[in-house]
């Protein structure tokens, strides 16, 4: 996306209906062999619709609270001066690429390629984008390493526990190690082009090398800077904390309305459970993954095989804001923000 003919000439309404119906139509087959395995009725759907309506309303106040985080980062980070409403609409608006795409590769991509189209400059851009990626990964481990310790504590031990801990430890190290290390990685690939590269045409080198620097060296000394600002990046954690409350209250009306015996923290961590594996870029949308998460570690809570929490869960969380942050990206790209 960045740098092509797409960058030039911007999102097309066309593009969003396409990515769109991908996403739909993968994920629509995973919660067809669930009911279909789960023998899920239409009905017992259809008596969700309340919890569902509300978990759905709930995904949207998180999205409001992503925007608002993405217009601190850009007024504390940038010199783009843009509107409170504005910067909502597009991080909004920017879901619809994580909804359609695998882990850390959608929405954070739009981010750069619209703040790059606004005049950021490249390392600002990424170290923009990337900063609320790092504030989530950091929540999420914290969430699920305490959680862990909360569950065995009250004698619950699910089996998938032990990998999803390893997997956001292992998930947390590698973006520390990136955060702090972009400057040196960014030598490591001139270097490794420059070998590369060596008997292809010298402006492929040089258009090759001044990627590296703008986008990850450029990164790498932005980042060090800001880790060490206390006071912003102790908002963006706070934010996203509260955020992270939001998030696990949209998995517990749903719960709470099934009858299964399940308080918000422990709703918030299996939430959070399911995100840390399904954030493993193997799956759109972790699709599969997530769902069969939910399943076992609801299963500790509710003492059956819930096979409608994932499906109405997907319908609220996934279906229903797929829609709303398409029709949003459409209105921004009419409007002429992307």
């Amino acid at each position: 996306m960045l740098g092509s003919e797409a960058f030039r000439e911007g999102i097309k309404a066309g593009d969003i209906v396409r990515y769109a119906a991908i996403g739909a139509a993968l994920m629509a087959s995973v919660q067809v062999v669930l009911g279909v395995a789960g023998s899920v009725e239409l009905g017992t759907l259809f008596k969700l619709a309340p919890a569902i309506a509300l978990s759905y309303a709930l995904t949207m106040l998180l999205y409001a609270l992503k925007g608002v985080r993405f217009y601190i980062l850009t007024r504390n980070l940038s010199d783009l001066r843009i509107s409170f409403k504005h910067a909502a609409l597009v991080r909004v608006a920017s879901e619809l690429f994580s909804l359609v795409s695998i882990s850390f590769l959608g929405d954070e991509l739009f981010r750069v390629y619209y703040l790059r189209r606004r005049g950021v400059d490249a390392g600002r851009s990424v170290l923009i984008s990337y900063y609320e990626v790092f504030v989530e990964v950091v929540t999420a481990a914290s969430i699920v390493l305490i959680g862990a310790a909360y569950l065995l504590l009250r004698g619950f031990e699910p089996g998938i526990m032990h990998v999803v801990v390893a997997a956001s430890a292992a998930t947390l190290t590698f973006h520390l190690l990136l955060i702090l290390g972009a400057a040196r990685l960014g030598e490591l690939a001139k270097a490794a082009a420059g070998k590369a590269l060596s008997g292809a045409p010298r402006n492929l080198l040089d258009r090759v090398t001044r990627l590296i620097d703008d986008y990850v060296i450029g990164f790498g000394s932005e980042s060090r800077a800001l880790l060490s600002n206390i006071r912003l990046t102790g908002s963006m954690i706070g934010l996203t904390y509260l955020a992270a409350a939001v998030t696990g209250s949209t998995l517990y009306v749903i719960a709470c309305q099934l009858g299964i015996p399940m308080n918000l923290l422990e709703a918030t961590l299996v939430t959070y459970m399911s995100l840390a594996l399904s954030a493993i870029p193997v799956t759109v949308c972790g699709s599969g993954v997530m769902e069969l998460t939910i399943l076992v570690c609801s299963c500790e809570f509710a003492g059956y095989v819930p096979w409608a929490l994932p499906i109405a869960y997907r319908i609220s969380s996934y279906f229903l804001p797929l829609i709303t942050t398409g029709v949003l990206l459409c209105i921004a790209v009419e409007m002429g923000m992307t």
